[in-house]
C-alpha cells in the first residue's frame, strides 16, 4: 500500500520484490487507479490524480527493470516488436542470404539501386565478377562484396 501514500506520490522510491500475492494486489490497484484517473468525477474531487497517475507509471517502469527483454517482448506480434526500428536497425545483424530468403528474384531486385543489385547475387556469382566490372561499382557496393568474399 506505500506506493498510494502520500509520502511515495511526493517522493517515489524503488520498491522491494513483489511475492505473487503482493504483485496481483499491486497490478489490481494500479487497474483501478487508472479506472479513477479516467472518471472525470473522480479528477474533479482528487487534486493529486495526475501525480498519483504518474507515480503508479514510474513504479510499473521499476517493475518492468526485473524482466528480461524476452520477458517484456513475450505476447507481441513481429510488427509490434519491430515498430519504431529504421529499416537498417530491423536487418542489422543479418547476412545478406538471410535478409533475402523467401523473396522471389523480382522481389529481391525491387527498390535496389541498379548498382546495388549486385549485392543480391550469392558469393560464388560474386566471386566470377571480374575486377574491372567491380570498379565500376559504388565504394559501398565494393565494401560490401569485398566483406562478404572475405568470409
Amino acid at each position: 500500500m506505500y506506493p498510494l501514500t502520500p509520502e511515495y506520490l511526493a517522493q517515489p522510491r524503488r520498491l522491494g520484490a513483489f511475492d505473487d500475492k503482493e504483485g496481483t494486489l499491486y497490478d489490481y490497484l494500479v487497474q483501478n487507479i487508472k479506472k479513477l484517473a479516467n472518471d472525470p468525477t473522480w479528477k474533479a474531487t482528487m487534486k493529486d490524480a495526475l501525480l498519483v497517475e504518474s507515480a503508479a507509471r514510474e513504479s510499473l517502469r521499476e517493475l518492468l527493470t526485473w524482466l528480461t527483454p524476452e520477458e517484456r517482448l513475450a505476447g507481441l506480434a513481429p510488427e509490434q516488436r519491430l515498430a519504431g526500428l529504421a529499416p537498417e536497425q530491423r536487418l542489422a545483424g543479418l547476412a545478406p542470404e538471410q535478409r533475402l530468403a523467401g523473396l522471389a528474384p523480382a522481389e529481391r531486385l525491387a527498390g535496389l539501386a541498379p548498382d546495388h543489385a549486385v549485392l543480391v547475387l550469392p558469393d560464388d556469382a560474386l566471386r566470377a565478377l571480374s575486377p574491372s566490372y567491380l570498379a565500376t561499382l559504388p565504394d559501398d557496393v565494393q565494401a560490401a562484396v569485398r566483406a562478404r568474399l572475405a568470409r
